[in-house]
């Protein structure tokens, strides 16, 4: 048996993170991973995928995303859970269009780990699909194994415009290498797709090659974590500009609010978006450079501890955010978690005044209307999925950095065989980001809207190898290209909404963005 050893050239200043990420003996367990995929290509005579996992010592991915040198990767982060991932490089993609691109996207995931061989230190020489210490939901597991990431475009019908390049209507990576931590436990995957042709020990030597990458970036970016923020400048200097100026925004709510009241629709979620631009004479100042991108992550995470940070590179342009609506959670044994989500009121300047606007929003009767129909149109698309669903009988209010919500939790079991990706393809878009009933209110929005939303509150999440799955709506977020940024906020209009109420709410949705990437007032 040949033993497979870094390429000279390849060896880094850093050779003993690496060596604790991948010793010698775990790069021999990856070339027999990759040495039997390939024996199942040339058997099967089509591509298979390889998996193998292992521990590393504990790190933070966040540095790993944001390196200059990853040009495609994925970064998920719930810091009330304590835990992060970075999923950096594309061992394969699946990208879809269409009205039923998620439905196809799930039936191209489950071919694809058809033949899979996935390996893992833990249990070495099991390929049982699904080899993910976080199958159950635990939160103390981080996750192993093949796991795809995406995300989904709101409306793949709508008109799309530049501003999106790179971004399709649908896409889930396989990852080349996942570096998943959570509650101090650390979990590194590689994944590669073989074919009868390749060779082994190439196969092998790039993937290890990665690893030295990461563990020499990981090792170095410890080192000055502390001092970051203070050492990155804010944006002082941006220009805001309104892609819909506020009084032409304002008129469409009002608009609305009238073909509401005329039985046109229930709800519509008008969208407004905001460009950011930094006047920045190099492309270190830009809000895509290494360190502001780290930064406003770093600031996300920080400002936003139960929300969930989301971000995903494609190219020169990089789409995040902070999140506070889980769209649905599915563990391998079909535990259903979702929510609803509707309903805003600012943060209080005191905390007397914090607990009146909170008790303002479940006593609000124009709230609640807003609210119930979110709650009543997700149960009634989940029944049919379901072996059982329960609701909480009354919302409960959500405290974020800057804004409350009224959120009513939903658990329950999905039937056999649904997974996570199933559930999201039933409830996207509900009414909290589109609107009800659900043709109608988006044939509103694409008429008079006016914004290419791109994937701004379209799902984004992890997909496992069993279907279990998380995917959050991909809200309070902003495309960033070179030295602009796109910030996205919408708001839920109901027959009683007030235009001037409405701005004021988006304008305090979109400071969690405009936090994150260190502009000032």
């Amino acid at each position: 048996m040949s033993t497979l050893l870094l390429p000279p050239a390849q060896h880094f200043s850093q050779h003993d993170a690496t060596h604790d990420w991948l010793p010698l003996h775990n790069q021999q367990q990856l070339l027999e991973t990759i040495r039997r995929a390939i024996g199942k290509a040339r058997a099967t005579h089509h591509a298979v995928a390889a998996s193998y996992a292992r521990p590393i010592p504990a790190c933070d991915p966040l540095p790993l995303f944001a390196s200059r040198k990853t040009t495609e990767a994925f970064y998920w982060e719930q810091p009330s859970r304590q835990t992060a991932n970075a999923a950096i490089g594309a061992a394969y993609h699946i990208i879809v269009d269409g009205p039923a691109s998620m439905l196809v996207a799930t039936e191209h995931w489950r071919c694809l780990l058809t033949d899979a061989v996935c390996v893992s230190e833990y249990d070495e020489g099991n390929e049982k699909h699904g080899a993910n210490d976080n199958a159950d939901g635990a939160d103390s597991a981080p996750l192993s194994g093949p796991i795809c990431f995406g995300g989904f475009s709101f409306d793949p019908h709508a008109p799309h415009t530049g501003l999106w390049e790179g971004f399709p209507s649908g896409m889930l990576s396989l990852p080349e290498a996942l570096v998943s931590v959570a509650q101090g436990n650390a979990q590194l995957t590689l994944n590669a797709l073989v074919s009868a042709d390749d060779q082994p020990e190439d196969v092998a030597t790039r993937l290890i090659t990665n690893v030295a990458r990461l563990a020499s970036q990981s090792a170095t970016a410890h080192a000055d974590d502390e001092n970051l923020l203070t050492n990155v400048q804010a944006a002082h200097s941006v220009k805001l500009t309104e892609l819909c100026p506020r009084e032409e925004w304002m008129r469409l709510v009002g608009e609305a609010t009238e073909e509401i009241r005329q039985g046109a629709y229930q709800k519509v979620v008008l969208a407004r978006g905001v460009q950011a631009e930094r006047y920045a004479a190099e492309r270190e100042d830009s809000f895509e450079s290494e360190a502001n991108l780290r930064a406003t992550l770093q600031r996300l995470r920080q400002g936003n501890s139960t929300a969930t940070v989301f971000a995903i590179r494609r190219g020169e342009r990089t789409f995040l955010g902070a999140t506070p609506e889980r769209l649905a959670q599915v563990t391998t044994n079909g535990e259903l978690r979702t929510m609803a989500l509707a309903g805003t009121a600012r943060r209080g300047a005191t905390p007397d005044e914090d607990e009146r606007l909170a008790r303002g929003l479940l006593e609000s009767t124009k709230t609640h209307e807003e609210h119930a129909i979110v709650v009543t149109s997700i149960v009634e698309t989940l029944r049919p999925l379901c072996q059982r669903l329960d609701v909480a009988d009354t919302p409960q209010v959500i405290t974020l950095a800057n804004v409350q919500h009224l959120l009513t939790p939903i658990t329950g079991f999905v039937k056999a065989q649904v997974s996570a990706l199933d559930v999201v393809s039933a409830l996207h878009p509900t009414p909290a980001v589109g609107g009800f009933p659900r043709q109608a209110a988006l044939e509103a929005i694409r008429a008079h809207e006016g914004l290419d939303r791109g994937w701004y509150a379209g799902p984004v999440g992890w997909l496992g190898p069993q279907g279990e799955g998380e995917f959050v709506v991909a809200l309070r977020s902003a495309l960033l290209a070179s030295n602009r940024a796109t910030l996205f906020a919408g708001c839920g209009i109901v027959a009683d909404s007030e235009p001037q109420v409405e701005y004021v709410e988006s304008q305090t949705k979109l400071r969690v963005m405009l936090q994150g990437l260190g502009v000032t007032d």
